[in-house]
């Protein structure tokens, strides 16, 4: 297996069941008690397995860590939640400044190499 199921196996000893897909499908409907476990117990496998590579090999590189609006562009998922408890405003205003940026970037490019 790989992905979180493989990780965990290795690194943990724990086993995820990985045929256990989450799926945009269920969005906004109630969960039953097992899929919340499966949730609980893959959000924590998450946490051990970043918890073990963080104390045995330090912090990460500032250009492995995401921003909001990095997470904003990239989170189709959370985007269809119908009512979301997380306000994604501020990480979308981010995420717009920072296209606006590489945008008027991009334009000041075009222009010196025509000007040139």
């Amino acid at each position: 297996h790989g992905g979180l199921t493989g990780v965990a196996s290795r690194v943990l000893g724990m086993r995820l069941d990985g045929r256990l897909r989450p799926s945009l499908g269920s969005v906004g409907k109630r969960c039953t008690l097992a899929q919340l476990a499966r949730a609980a117990e893959q959000a924590y496998a998450s946490w051990a397995v970043a918890d073990h590579y963080l104390r045995h090999f330090g912090p990460l590189p500032a250009a492995f860590i995401l921003t909001r609006a990095e997470l904003y562009w990239m989170g189709r998922a959370f985007k269809a939640v119908p009512k979301p408890r997380h306000d994604w405003r501020p990480a979308r205003q981010e995420a717009l400044a920072a296209q606006r940026r590489r945008q008027g970037a991009r334009w000041e490019r075009h222009m010196q190499e025509r000007r040139a």
